[in-house]
């Protein structure tokens, strides 16, 4: 599990809008987390490639990319 101080760092990233991250930074930081609320996630180079989770039910997936 990822410390506090990942999270806390997440966080504070998010505080200002969307960010752009590598999915090993992500995912260390949300190993540490006890509950997450709403997750959208895209890819930098094709904003069509979508992830977008909101209190834990997934609302889209389209993650085939060619």
């Amino acid at each position: 599990m990822a410390s506090a101080t990942a999270l806390n760092e997440l966080r504070e990233k998010m505080t200002g809008g969307p960010v752009e991250m590598v999915t090993t930074e992500l995912c260390e930081a949300l190993a540490g987390a006890p509950q997450v609320w709403v997750l959208d996630i895209r890819l930098a180079s094709d904003n069509a490639v979508q992830l977008y989770i909101e209190d834990g039910e997934v609302f889209e997936v389209n993650l085939n990319h060619a």
